[in-house]
């Protein structure tokens, strides 16, 4: 038969029959818009980075160091010719605001110092808007509108910072160079240079960052401008960018993002499948007579697989459309929803290759689902004309059609992880789901094979649920499937967030010191000390030096030509803090090697956290080589520590040196102070006028602002998991109506021997109720195993778990299907039993 009659024949007979395909529709439209909108955004933020990249860096180029400003001539020396150029500085401070109430507040900020040159891309915004000679004239700054907010002061008022008082003369509401990152010791204050070097508290050792941003005459030779000055300056103690440097950096966090979100997209496609194939079933059902009738005139199987491919192939076309339609509109209105949480301003605009790849995830997705009920649609006879009432269970699948099967979800698993930003993660997330699926899917077939032997032990109502969902061909594998990964998800991440804020909001305050004091000077330890002596029930927790260095060879070789694992990377990214000890610190326990002597004062030796030496490839014995303020120095690995628990709350370092020549480098010192909160603000005011350069750290903030970070997280995939649960509902949803006629049959057959209505609503409620309790059962095992293993094995924080938690959801899930069973089912107890009778 041609293909233009096949699809006459297709089209007329989908008339009206549109309606049964709701569900089908939104399972398909879900997945894909979820696919479409990530894959957009995305794609919106990384021509935004790319487009924004030189404001962001703060120039073409940048060269950076920490603690000491590079040399005048070597500046000169590094500057490309024809650029322009910027020096700013970047600090911490306490700023000290008497306000008009006369409760005299401090609290920590970040100083950024610029010259008039800044910025060279981008714009800096501030209230009111002048130009930044004017704004930072004569010890005049601008800050963040939170400064203002949390000491009761306004424009205009006056501050102090280390020895000099300054006057507020706007607020900063847009900079251009600010990458931010989670958690910032307080908010940005920004002054001219000559400004902060007046203020006393750029004392050698202190914790700073010198950066010079260049503007290229040509800004397409950033790169090899670049990687030339690296290749000649192979050891030099700054770090050189451009800004081809500030897109990974972003998108380590975005291509993180978008992974995870496409995945879950995916996740509530692939779920939905099933109840498309449930719908595709059921509809394939009732166009049983009309396949026979067709057969039964001349067409032949392969034409029937034709003319239901059309109307199918025609259906997922309509969904996947929509939901495309969708994806490209959520980046438009999510925009200004999200933009506070990237560094760019987004523009989004239409992106067709994403739209590309999700349509053709989502057509594959169907084409999994809808290839079985098509395929056994060919299997129709003429004789099942004279077959009507009589249900089919299927057969064996012949072993073409499994080949089929497997190549498209092989096609489908190669397209998935093509398109994903992180194929790493995409392919642990795939792993995961189809293993969360494969024992869902063996837990529902094992209640079902066991709900035979239950049956005999069960009341008569209850007995009849259990023998009907022991019957083939009712979806319930797929309901519970669907519904359990989306339960297991939540319980999850229930679990999580209340581990977490067990772990770090409540018990890691008590374990942790009220405040941390950083850029204590060498000569101020003891006036430190003694200042804490005298302040009633306040203790030093710990003391110890600490400065600032970078790795920058690996067992001879430079850090760039070493395979470093991806999750140690951190470590030789920039600047790190490294301190000194004779003795082994308390609470150290060695996996390899042996601690110093207390009198060594041989060659420098280093001890290492064991994970980390494990992602450098070293051991014991290895040499690792660090730059200190322009020195490089080599220190031979004596021994490696079980990795840091830093939910202790403890000062630790990765990097510990053996005492010796290292003393004598610039260093400050760093001290965790015990004291209570209603001490904290006088301890602070006194520090502010006795040590003005001493910066504390109020750990109770820190622990607030990392709670807001989880909060926001967790909410972000709880949203996720309340879709894939939704889904698991429209599956159900889909299984009711697909063996909808044989309810309706069931219902007056009990209603012809006497049942009440009472009864039948209650049997309907067992038999939804059951697959709700298996989902919730299997799904609250597998989420808090997840959970588990997230926390204990992974983070390596205590474990607790949230009966209540548990309960509370899997109830919800129960209640859910039960309702929506009976919802769906409702027509079943008003149908005559005169209409099914004829039928018999």
């Amino acid at each position: 038969m041609r293909w233009f009659n096949l699809g006459r024949i297709a089209r007329r007979d989908l008339r009206g029959s549109l309606a049964g395909f709701a569900i089908f529709f939104a399972c398909t439209a879900l997945g894909v818009a979820t696919i479409a909108s990530v894959g957009v955004l995305n794609e919106s933020i990384s021509q935004a980075v790319e487009r924004d990249a030189a404001a962001l860096l703060g120039g073409d180029i940048s060269i950076g160091q920490p603690n000491i400003d590079l040399d005048p001539a070597e500046v000169a020396r590094l500057a490309p010719e024809r650029s322009r150029m910027t020096a700013n500085v970047r600090t911490n401070a306490i700023l000290h605001a008497d306000p008009q109430d006369g409760e005299s507040r401090n609290i920590p900020v970040e100083i950024k110092a610029v010259d008039e040159a800044y910025p060279l891309y981008g714009a800096l915004g501030s209230e009111p808007a002048l130009p930044v000679s004017e704004l930072l004239a004569d010890g005049r700054i601008i800050v963040e509108s939170a400064v203002p907010a949390r000491l009761g002061i306004a424009v205009g008022d006056e501050v102090r910072i280390g020895e000099r008082t300054l006057r507020i003369a706007g607020i900063l509401t847009h900079e251009p160079d600010r990458i931010g990152g989670y958690i910032n010791l307080g908010p940005r204050v920004m002054m001219s240079r000559n400004t902060l070097e007046s203020l006393g508290i750029l004392v050698p050792g202190a914790l700073a960052r010198y950066e010079y941003n260049f503007a290229l005459a040509d800004p397409a030779t950033a790169v090899a401008t670049v990687q030339r000055i690296r290749e000649d300056n192979p050891d030099a103690p700054w770090r050189i960018r451009s800004k081809a440097d500030v897109q990974p950096q972003v998108a380590r966090f975005t291509d993180r993002l978008a992974t995870f979100l496409m995945m879950a997209g995916l996740t509530a496609l692939v779920i939905g499948g099933l109840g498309i194939g449930l719908s595709i079933r059921a509809y394939l059902e009732t166009k049983t007579d009309s396949i026979a009738t067709l057969r039964s005139i001349g067409a032949s199987s392969s034409d029937i697989g034709r003319i239901y491919g059309i109307q199918l192939a025609s259906l997922a076309l309509g969904g996947t459309l929509a939901g495309l339609v969708i994806g490209q509109a959520v980046p438009f209105v999510a925009a200004p929803l999200v933009s506070g949480l990237f560094p760019v301003e987004l523009d989004p605009t239409f992106e067709p290759l994403p739209l590309l790849h999700a349509g053709a995830i989502g057509m594959l997705a169907v084409a999994l689902f809808a290839w079985l009920p098509l395929a056994r649609c060919r299997d129709v006879a003429p004789a099942d004309l004279f077959r009507s009432g009589i249900q089919k269970t299927g057969g064996r699948m012949r072993h073409g059609r499994h080949a089929v099967l497997f190549g498209i979800g092989a096609l489908l698993v190669i397209l998935v992880l093509a398109g994903a930003p992180r194929i790493g993660i995409a392919a642990v997330f795939l792993a995961a789901v189809v293993a969360v699926m494969l024992v869902l899917a063996g837990a529902a077939r094992l209640f079902l094979w066991s709900a035979k032997g239950l049956r005999p032990m069960a009341g008569p109502r209850l007995a009849m649920a259990l023998s009907t969902l022991a019957q083939p061909g009712n979806g319930a594998v797929s309901v519970v499937v669907a519904m359990g990964a989306g339960l297991s998800a939540l319980v999850m991440v229930g679990l999580l967030q209340d581990n977490l804020e067990r772990e770090l909001l409540a018990r890691l305050p008590e374990r942790a010191p009220d405040l941390v004091f950083i850029d204590i000077q060498p000569d101020q330890v003891e006036p430190f000390s003694e200042a804490i002596a005298q302040e009633p029930d306040a203790a030093i927790m710990q003391l110890a030096p600490v400065l600032r260095a970078r790795v920058v060879r690996i067992a001879g070789k430079p850090v760039d030509e070493v395979d470093i694992a991806e999750d140690v990377r951190w470590t030789t990214r920039r600047d790190r803090g490294l301190t000194w000890q004779a003795a082994m610190p308390e609470h150290t326990e060695l996996v390899a090697g042996e601690w110093w002597p207390a009198d060594h004062d041989g060659p420098l030796l280093v001890s290492v956290e064991d994970e980390v030496a494990r992602g450098y490839g070293v051991g014991v014995g290895d040499t690792l080589s660090f730059n200190v303020l322009g020195r490089v120095m080599q220190a031979r690995i004596a021994n490696l520590r079980k990795e840091i628990d830093w939910s202790r709350g403890r000062l630790d370092f990765v990097f510990v040196m053996s005492p010796g020549e290292i003393r004598q480098a610039p260093h400050t010192t760093v001290a965790a102070v015990d004291v209570p909160p209603h001490a904290q603000a006088r301890l602070m005011d006194r520090m502010a006028g006795e040590l003005p350069n001493v910066t504390p750290i109020a750990i109770g903030e820190a622990v607030e602002r990392v709670g807001e970070i989880m909060g926001k997280i967790a909410l972000a995939i709880r949203v996720v998991a309340v879709v894939t649960l939704a889904t698991g509902l429209l599956v159900l949803a889909s299984a009711i109506v697909a063996s909808r006629r044989q309810q309706i049959r069931r219902a007056v057959l009990l209603k012809v021997l006497g049942g009440q209505r009472r009864d039948i609503l209650t049997l309907l409620l067992l038999e939804h109720a059951g697959l709700g309790l298996v989902a919730a059962l299997v799904g609250s095992i597998l989420g808090g195993v997840g959970a588990w293993i997230l926390v204990s094995p992974v983070m390596g924080l205590g474990w607790t778990l949230a009966p209540g938690l548990v309960a509370a959801t899997s109830l919800t899930a129960i209640l859910l299907a039960a309702a929506i069973g009976a919802f769906v089912l409702r027509r079943a107890l008003t149908v005559p039993a005169a209409t099914i009778l004829r039928q018999t």
